[in-house]
C-alpha cells in the first residue's frame, strides 16, 4: 500500500493529467496549478514512506 501512495505521489508531481484537464473546454490548458501538484506530491509522498516506515517498524 505505501508503494502505491509513493506512485500516486510521484503521478501527480511529474505528470499533467491530474490537476491540467479543463473540465469546461475539454482539452488541456496552461499548468495553473504546478505548486499544488507539487504540495499534493509532495505530502502523499511523505504520508506513503511514513507508511511504509511504520510497516517496517511495527514488522515482527
Amino acid at each position: 500500500m505505501a508503494v502505491l501512495y509513493i506512485a500516486m505521489g510521484g503521478l501527480i508531481m511529474f505528470s499533467g493529467l491530474i490537476l491540467k484537464y479543463n473540465f469546461r473546454d475539454n482539452n488541456s490548458q496552461e499548468d495553473d496549478f504546478l505548486i499544488v501538484r507539487y504540495i499534493l506530491g509532495v505530502g502523499i509522498i511523505g504520508y506513503g514512506l511514513f507508511r511504509a516506515y511504520r510497516v517496517y517498524k511495527y514488522k515482527k
